[in-house]
């Protein structure tokens, strides 16, 4: 199936579901966040954390998740509202904010396994810290899907090897970085499609 977009770590102001039509997948693993994506038509919406084949997952499929909930969030720090991560120690200068729930994962190629996806035009990660992984997974798996767009974050939450993977495995596919700030990486496909 093709997907106009599909945006893992759906808690932020600029969602795509609001600025892109057509059919799209949106996830958010916190419940709070989650229950505020609309239903609707076209738009599947998942409430998962989404992992590799490196996170270890508790024995009933689901993960720790640590998170700012916006009753504790100070009006100075209204961006804390996106930094959940499954890694305790990420966004540690607020921990006297942070939360902790559990949550379902799902493996990055299981996704898209599940939902058949051949081709998304446009790809957004926004997951503290885990955002090379996710993509670096994907783009090594021999059932990756053809990817025209990605954005992902790469700020000093980014590990700096998991960077430079991502960024020769963007470049193996046939990517072009064609953005790349303190904090995002905005990559586009410059090979023809061959689906």
């Amino acid at each position: 199936m093709n997907f106009d977009f599909i945006e893992i770590g759906a808690n932020t102001w600029r969602n795509l579901y609001t600025r892109k039509n057509g059919i799209g997948i949106i996830i958010e693993p916190v419940t709070e966040y989650f229950k505020k994506i609309p239903s609707l038509p076209n738009l599947i919406r998942i409430n998962a954390a989404i992992v590799d084949d490196k996170v270890e997952l508790r024995e009933d499929g689901r993960i720790e998740f640590f998170y700012f909930s916006e009753s504790y969030i100070p009006e100075d720090k209204p961006w804390l509202r996106g930094c959940g991560s499954i890694f305790p120690n990420q966004n540690r200068n607020f921990n006297e904010y942070k939360k902790r729930t559990v949550v379902p994962a799902i493996n990055i190629r299981s996704l898209f396994q599940t939902y058949d996806v051949k081709e998304v035009d446009y790809l957004k990660f926004d997951v503290e810290g885990m955002d090379s992984r996710l993509l670096y997974s994907l783009l090594t798996w021999n059932k990756c899907p053809f990817i025209k767009t990605v954005q992902f974050e790469a700020n000093i939450k980014t590990n700096q090897k998991d960077l430079e993977l991502v960024k020769s495995a963007l470049i193996e596919k046939g990517f072009e970085i064609i953005k790349e700030t303190k904090q995002d990486i905005i990559a586009e496909n410059r090979t023809i499609e061959t689906l």
